[in-house]
Formats: C-alpha cells, sequence, structure tokens
C-alpha cells in the first residue's frame, strides 16, 4: 500500500502505510519484513525531500540485508538509495548507489532489478551531463522493461529519454519520447 500510494503522488500517506507496516513487522519480530518495510518509508520520505531520515532508514534496511548476506535485497536497497540521492540532487552518489545496485542484480538475476539499476545509472549519468552512458543505459533500460512488460520502469525511463533528447538539443525526438508513453 505504501509504494502504491507513493507512486500515485500521496508520499505522506505512503509514509502512514510504511510506519503502520514498519510496526507490524517489527511485533512479528521479521527482520526481512522490517527491511522492507523500512524501505517504504525511506522512499516516502525521500519523496517528501526528508533528506536525513530517508537516508537513516535506507541504510538502516541496508544494514539489515549486508547482515543476512541477501545480496539480491542488498542491490534491491542500493538501487533505491540512488532514486533518493537523485531526488534530492546527488548524482555523484547516485551513480555509485545505481552502479552498486547493477553489480548485485546478477545475484539472483530479477530483471526488475536489472531494469531500475539501468535506469537508474542512466539518469544519475544524465544528470552528471554523460550523455553517451545515460543514452546507452536509458535505451538499455527501456528496451528490457518493455521486453518483460515493466510499465512501472517504461514511463521513467522514456521521460529521462525526453530529458536527454532536449539537452542534445532535440526537441521533436524529445517530444516523440514523451508521445510514447501515451501508447
Amino acid at each position: 500500500l505504501a509504494d502504491a500510494l507513493r507512486l500515485a503522488g500521496k508520499p505522506r500517506e505512503s509514509e502512514a502505510a510504511a510506519r503502520r507496516a514498519l510496526g507490524i513487522f517489527r511485533k512479528l519480530g521479521s527482520r526481512s519484513m522490517e527491511g522492507i518495510g523500512l524501505v517504504f518509508l525511506g522512499l516516502a520520505l525521500a519523496a517528501r525531500g526528508v533528506a536525513t531520515d530517508s537516508r537513516r532508514a535506507l541504510e538502516m534496511t541496508l544494514r539489515i540485508f549486508v547482515g543476512q548476506r541477501e545480496l539480491q535485497a542488498e542491490g534491491y536497497v542500493s538501487t533505491f538509495l540512488a532514486q533518493r540521492a537523485l531526488w534530492l540532487g546527488d548524482a555523484a552518489t547516485a551513480r555509485h548507489s545505481a552502479n552498486r545496485g547493477w553489480e548485485l542484480a546478477h545475484d539472483r538475476r530479477h530483471e526488475l532489478d536489472f531494469v531500475r539499476a539501468a535506469r537508474l545509472q542512466g539518469e544519475a549519468a544524465l544528470a552528471l551531463d554523460d550523455l553517451p552512458f545515460a543514452d546507452e543505459r536509458l535505451h538499455h533500460a527501456l528496451t528490457r522493461a518493455r521486453t518483460v512488460d515493466l510499465v512501472e520502469e517504461e514511463l521513467p525511463a522514456l521521460i529521462a529519454l525526453a530529458e536527454l533528447h532536449r539537452r542534445q538539443g532535440n526537441p521533436t525526438a524529445a517530444r516523440e519520447q514523451i508521445g510514447r508513453a501515451h501508447v
């Protein structure tokens, strides 16, 4: 629920739902589920621009999964740290975290992990004005997202590609990218 509310543009409601879930997971004594609850809390806080608390929640999650030697989950959290860093304007940290997410995606080879990491690598490269790398990573993410029907990753990739085209001085291609999002 917390994730759906965040994606629907309701970060305060998302935060409240994540806090409720976190309380339940802590009562149950499930460290893994607590980590997941902290991820959604960290994302809701980051979406609201609450920098310190969002970092604390995501780093706590990372410690849980590192301690459990859950490489796939560590990569999952790394990509959310990258997303948080991008939202807060820290492209260098975003690049580092997205690269870590990409490396760890190879553990269990979940397609969503690869797509999200590639998109975030591309968005971080775009923010750092590394346009050729941004182009490669964003097209890679979009192609993989479409191949396995990950619509939740397709739209952010299209938006980032539109921004890439705009920066390259090609507003027509930028509009075409956004137009493809409606299909």
